[in-house]
């Protein structure tokens, strides 16, 4: 009785406890005191019941609208939220969906992010006629608008940037928004992918580049990011490239590189790994890669060669997780660890070097060969050489591709096998591609050359 009760509308329950009051008082006996105090015991007891439906259903239906401004309206900047996006693009037929990138701000302390984000609401709210279709989404710290499918409207969007610069500038607030993203939508297309995009474009984006308005449609990288999202053996293949000792020709010596495709189509390499490090697949592809490697080499038969190298960037190693991981892969498929050269591959800078030496530490504990590699190049420095505990070094290409004839980078090969022969690191040059270059090195002491005049990379079979 009391469920058939809640469900009933405020009106019929007052209803039902008149009627109720009639029903019972209808017929009563005024002399039968008895009766007449047990019938209007149950009538208070039944109006107590109503009311206190009542009353829950009014507290019910508050706290159902606060929950739905919370769940549409974000309380420090007022923007709408994701679930007011995702509401209100439902039925939207013909639209531009566009983004700010905030990332920076949510770096800043929160009560200082904050603040930002409320100067930023009042700029659209007071100087744009978007307030209403712009909404914050914390989960890839952007701020979203929506927009009409036309050509006046884009050039609107494209001309937020330098004006919310200036109007933050005069707050002193110092964030300046270089560009805005944009995909066009249809019906039917799901706003969460729309945003994906974006946010994949936004990761992505050269800094300091002067385009303001990117158009996120038929983007080039696309491929990349759909090969990202499925990263499988099916789209991954191993290439092995051998390399000469020069002291022992005789002892094989080899680096396992990869190749990636989608649908047939051939990516490029280090644009993968780029798109990886940048859209937070980086763990996982290389930990793919990875496994294919160490497979590969185990099923060799070790008296058929001397070593084996694989890439592995500082962010991977910097994992002790990843690193344990690593050394109980090759205890479990029997490969020999002094067989496995690491080379420690250029990616920017190091965030934790105490982490990436403990690490580096532990595998040499186990009996792992290190390398630093691209040496020359970008991060690859002596400081890294003198600090990190590595077996070895390569000479970037860069330094390698026409030395016989540049006399600094002669100077900078023979100061670095200096530096190598000191702490008793063997050297390793790349992208060696003719026999002049090939006799240069051999004849400064280097210990392998590697490159198209020796090996082209092959399939690993």
């Amino acid at each position: 009785m009391l469920l058939a009760v809640f469900n009933f509308s405020e009106l019929t329950q007052v209803v039902l406890m008149m009627l109720g009051y009639f029903l019972l008082f209808e017929s009563t006996d005024i002399h039968d005191l008895q009766l007449l105090n047990t019938k209007m015991a149950l009538f208070a007891m039944f109006s107590l019941c109503i009311y206190m439906m009542l009353d829950y259903k009014w507290s019910l239906k508050q706290q159902i609208q606060k929950n739905i401004n919370n769940l549409y309206l974000d309380s420090q900047s007022d923007f709408g939220t994701f679930q007011k996006l995702d509401a209100t693009t439902l039925n939207m037929t013909d639209f531009v969906v566009a983004a700010i990138d905030l990332r920076p701000i949510f770096k800043y302390p929160l009560e200082k992010r904050d603040r930002i984000l409320r100067q930023i609401a009042l700029f659209f709210k007071h100087h744009t006629a978007l307030h209403d279709k712009s909404y914050m989404l914390y989960d890839i710290s952007s701020l979203v608008i929506l927009a009409e499918n036309t050509e006046v409207a884009i050039k609107t969007l494209g001309a937020l940037p330098e004006k919310l610069s200036i109007y933050l500038k005069e707050r002193n607030i110092n964030f300046a928004p270089d560009r805005i993203y944009y995909c066009r939508c249809q019906k039917g297309i799901r706003i969460k992918q729309t945003v994906n995009r974006l946010y994949a474009n936004i990761r992505l984006a050269e800094r300091h580049s002067d385009v303001v308005t990117v158009n996120c449609d038929d983007n080039e990288l696309d491929d990349y990011i759909a090969f990202l999202e499925n990263v499988n053996s099916g789209n991954t293949e191993l290439l092995r490239q051998n390399y000469l000792n020069i002291a022992s020709p005789e002892k094989v010596s080899f680096e396992l590189l990869s190749r990636f495709s989608i649908e047939g189509k051939p990516l490029n390499t280090a644009l993968v790994f780029q798109c990886a490090q940048k859209l937070g697949y980086l763990e996982h592809l290389e930990d793919h890669v990875m496994q294919k490697q160490l497979k590969y080499m185990a099923a060799l038969d070790p008296m058929t060669y001397d070593k084996g190298s694989i890439n592995l960037t500082p962010e991977f190693l910097s994992s002790i997780r990843t690193v344990k991981a690593l050394i109980e892969q090759t205890v479990e498929l029997g490969l020999p660890p002094e067989k496995l050269t690491l080379e420690i591959v250029e990616s920017g800078n190091i965030e934790n070097t105490q982490t990436l030496l403990e690490a580096l530490n532990l595998l040499k504990l186990h009996g792992f060969k290190l390398a630093l590699d691209d040496f020359g190049a970008g991060h690859a420095t002596y400081n890294q050489l003198l600090t990190m505990p590595v077996d070895s070094v390569k000479i970037d290409g860069s330094l390698v591709r026409h030395c016989p004839e540049d006399p600094i980078k002669q100077k900078i090969i023979e100061n670095l096998k200096s530096v190598a022969d000191t702490l008793s690191l063997e050297v390793v040059a790349e992208c060696v591609e003719t026999q002049e270059e090939a006799d240069y090195l051999k004849s400064m002491g280097i210990d392998y050359i590697q490159g198209y005049f020796f090996h082209k990379p092959a399939a690993a079979l």
